[in-house]
């Protein structure tokens, strides 16, 4: 129709891109695309001849981001904003939908005055519901995960899952160990990284004797957690916290399990070593994971175990399986993004794969900066203003 609409031309149209739905999850994927158009009408009036067209197509507004047969947004108009209370332009969501900024770069378009974004995924968005309850497409063989602990373009990058750990002590707070983390530091954290509106879940891990004194208390700070913007919560430990994955459970909060290496429990395994390499640990762990399974766990994360101890725990369940240091065997892997980026310090643990080594880049960087200052040479005339 709006090939049709008089005072609108329409000038490029994107690739049709397939992904989740935005909002209420409960209804058929979206169909999207940009179309470039020239026009005379004002950004108002605009507005008006694409709710007209909505109409026209069927669309009725039952409730906020529910099933729709059609939705047309002004993404931005020249270098115009607009600021009403139906109507903002440019459309404040830009930076958070991947499948609009790949479009709009595809039509070689910027992205609105003041949008800077990195590059996003193209094509389909391919997030499981369930490993275990319907079959994944051959691109789609496992659910990735990172340790997350700031507000950062990880949309763009398609992960499935973003867990903020108790291991931002150790990467972000400077501590030996998970130990000294408090609810306090976990909430902190998950409000930074929910404010970065994650398209995937957001799963938070508890914080040290914050769930294990009793239910009330792991109730309580799980709670606490949903609030700063966490989906669900992840504890540690096997056969012993089934009573408290019930109560979470009864609260309705979504629980993730986590059994081996527990960072947790390490003055009690003597140090972070591999767990159930002997035939003892490995059948109490296949049990606990069994415990954890039955009780209502959505899933388990299986650190720091022989990959066929990994393998075999991924067979034994119905949920899904997510590595760390668990060979490829499980359903789905994540690592600490500190770890995946090469920020942290060597020696990394045999698990860790490097994707980047930004340490050294920054530490460059700030070198170079430092000696610029130092010489003169920075601030030049081309950074001063005149």
């Amino acid at each position: 129709m709006l090939w049709t609409t008089k005072q609108i031309k329409v000038d490029q149209l994107s690739t049709i891109c397939e992904t989740l739905p935005i909002g209420i999850r409960e209804q058929d994927p979206f169909l999207n695309a940009i179309l470039k158009i020239r026009t005379l009408l004002s950004p108002i009036d605009l507005h008006k001849a694409l709710t007209e067209i909505e109409s026209r197509l069927g669309r009725v507004r039952l409730r906020r981001w529910g099933p729709r047969v059609i939705d047309l947004d002004i993404l931005y108009y020249g270098n115009e904003t607009v600021d009403l209370p139906d109507l903002k332009v440019p459309h404040p969501e830009i930076v958070n939908r991947p499948f609009v900024l790949n479009s709009l770069r595809e039509l070689n378009c910027p992205c609105g005055p003041g949008f800077h974004r990195g590059d996003g995924h193209n094509g389909k968005d391919h997030r499981p519901n369930h490993p275990r309850h319907e079959a994944p497409a051959p691109e789609d063989c496992g659910a990735d995960q990172l340790r997350l602990y700031d507000h950062a373009a990880f949309n763009e990058a398609g992960v499935d899952v973003i867990l903020v750990g108790d291991s931002l002590g150790m990467v972000k707070l400077g501590y030996d160990s998970t130990l000294p983390v408090t609810v306090e530091d976990m909430a902190y954290h998950t409000r930074i990284v929910a404010r970065g509106k994650p398209a995937r879940a957001d799963c938070d891990g508890y914080a040290y004797l914050s769930y294990q004194a009793s239910t009330a208390e792991a109730v309580r700070y799980a709670g606490w957690m949903l609030k700063a913007g966490a989906h669900a919560v992840k504890i540690e430990g096997g056969t012993e916290m089934v009573p408290v994955v019930r109560a979470l459970l009864s609260a309705k909060i979504p629980v993730m399990g986590h059994i081996g290496m527990t960072p947790q429990s390490v003055n009690l395994f003597g140090g972070y070593k591999v767990q159930g390499r002997q035939r003892a640990q490995e059948k109490k762990m296949i049990t606990d994971a069994r415990a954890l399974e039955k009780a209502g766990a959505f899933s388990l994360v299986v650190e720091c175990v022989p990959a066929a101890l990994g393998r075999r725990l991924s067979r034994a369940l119905r949920i899904p399986t997510i590595g760390i240091g668990a060979g490829p065997g499980c359903d789905g892997q994540v690592l600490v993004i500190d770890d995946l980026l090469g920020l942290t310090a060597p020696p990394s643990p045999r698990f860790v794969k490097r994707y980047a080594d930004l340490r050294r880049t920054i530490t460059s960087a700030a070198r170079d900066y430092a000696r610029d200052v130092r010489s003169g040479r920075f601030p030049d005339d081309g950074h001063s203003y005149l």
